[in-house]
């Protein structure tokens, strides 16, 4: 039993030598994954190629070269050499901002391979161009134009048009009147308001319940042109801007007959209403209109449900008749009476009782062969302005105070305009004269001097 098992294992054993010596003799066996791996990586570093890059001249070295070779791009190492994978069919781009780019073929890199270096010529010149920037603005970069909308024409206060304008803020003293626009800064008389580039208006008010902007009716009013800064004296001086309101041109020589408008809109909070209105008539030669607006409002309630005074009344009505008298002469006329009434100021110390306005404008168009044109203008604008402190009832209030103001503008302005070689050219001037009176009555309710009346000239 014994002598079996001996014979078995050693028939077993030599089995096993057998089959190692075929494997180790047979090279067709399947090799192993790492060996794989090795022999790929044997042919890899065998396909890689080392170059070095050499300047011609001084048979130096040259770092940060750039070269392309199909997908494969970098730069040169500081010992100058960079590692090609060589592929058929691609070419090899040297680049350096100090030599000539040169560009070699499939043949010509299998010759600098066996070479081991390529040379670099450097320029013998080399101009870098600067970079330029042009940026074109609009010719109008130093103005800024604004059309007046549906919306707009309804409001009672030229001052909501202005808010819309970037850069253009303002002082309000009482919730829904006397808009008073600041512009970069500048405000009052450093801004040079006016209507057609004539018209203008001088506040009555010491503390400017009626600014300039407050006597122009928007539903009379096509845009709005603001020239910045104090260059343009086109329409007079200005420091900080001039703010020009551009009346709504109806002439229209191919739409004869009658023509009307009607608008109107409302507020909740505060209880506002706002109407305005246009009608007229006009042909070929001849242009009448009639012109309207009404607004009023109460107070209105804040986030936290407190009653703010800012009660208002406000209209404003006119008429316009123009006509071409003589053949290139034009010759129009527009007269405004615009009123406030029970006006509440909470951050003045006194409210408008009575705000009563004209204005009347007269103009003549002439226009000549050449692109010439010859404008002339008048105007004239008178303010009447009333406002007390009886609607206070502050308990600290030691009198009763009434103030009544007037002011006078008048004014005119001629200006001859051409257009020569693609160039426009004005010449003109203009004369404006402002005056101004008012007086305020004080009547102490208490102390000593209860129930005497002191005049003060404001």
């Amino acid at each position: 039993m014994s002598m079996k098992i001996t014979t078995s294992l050693v028939v077993l054993i030599l089995l096993c030598i057998g089959i190692s010596a075929q494997s180790a003799s047979n090279p067709s066996a399947p090799k192993t994954q790492q060996q794989q791996q090795q022999q790929q990586q044997q042919q890899s570093q065998q396909q890689e190629k080392k170059i070095k890059i050499i300047n011609s001249h001084t048979h130096q070295v040259i770092e940060d070269v750039h070269f392309s070779y199909g997908k494969l791009s970098g730069f040169s190492d500081e010992d100058g050499f960079i590692i090609l994978n060589l592929k058929s069919g691609l070419t090899l781009t040297i680049s350096h901002l100090s030599y000539e780019p040169k560009v070699f073929t499939e043949a010509q890199l299998k010759q600098l391979i066996e070479m081991g270096r390529i040379y670099l010529t450097p320029r013998a010149t080399y101009r870098i161009e600067p970079v330029m920037v042009l940026a074109l603005g609009t010719a109008n970069h130093h103005s800024l134009e604004v059309g007046v909308s549906e919306t707009d024409r309804v409001q009672h206060d030229a001052g909501a048009l202005l808010k819309q304008i970037n850069g253009i803020s303002g002082i309000r003293k009482s919730g829904n009147y006397g808009f008073d626009p600041v512009f970069r800064g500048y405000k009052y008389d450093q801004l040079n308001i006016v209507f057609n580039g004539v018209q203008t208006a001088t506040a009555a008010c010491p503390n400017r319940m009626d600014p300039p902007v407050s006597q122009i009716a928007l539903n009379q009013v096509e845009r709005v042109e603001v020239l910045k800064g104090p260059h343009a004296l086109r329409y007079g001086p200005a420091f900080g801007a001039t703010i020009n309101f551009v009346g709504s041109t109806i002439h229209e020589e191919d739409d004869p007959g009658w023509f009307g408008r009607v608008s109107g809109g409302g507020e909740g909070n505060g209880s506002v209403a706002r109407t305005e209105a246009i009608v007229g008539t006009q042909n070929e030669n001849l242009l009448f209109s009639l012109n309207g607006a009404y607004s009023k409002g109460d107070d209105y309630e804040d986030g936290n449900g407190n009653k703010v005074a800012s009660a208002f009344e406000r209209g404003t009505f006119g008429v316009y008749a123009g006509g071409e008298l003589v053949q290139g002469q034009w010759y129009d006329i527009a007269i405004n009476r615009n009123f406030a009434r029970d006006v509440d100021f909470p951050a003045l110390p006194m409210d408008m009782r009575t705000d009563d306005t004209w204005t009347i404008n007269v103009n003549n168009k002439s226009v000549f062969k050449g692109h010439s044109k010859l404008n002339t203008s008048l105007y004239a604008t008178l303010v009447d302005h009333e406002m007390d402190n009886f609607d206070r009832y502050y308990e600290d209030r030691k009198g009763l105070a009434v103030t009544t103001a007037k002011t006078e503008s008048f004014g005119g302005r001629v200006e001859w305009s051409t257009i020569h070689e693609n160039m426009h050219w004005y010449l003109g001037g203009d004369l404006k004269v402002h005056q101004a009176s008012g007086t305020r009555s004080r009547e102490p309710i208490m102390g000593p001097t209860a129930g005497r009346t002191f005049n003060d000239n404001v």
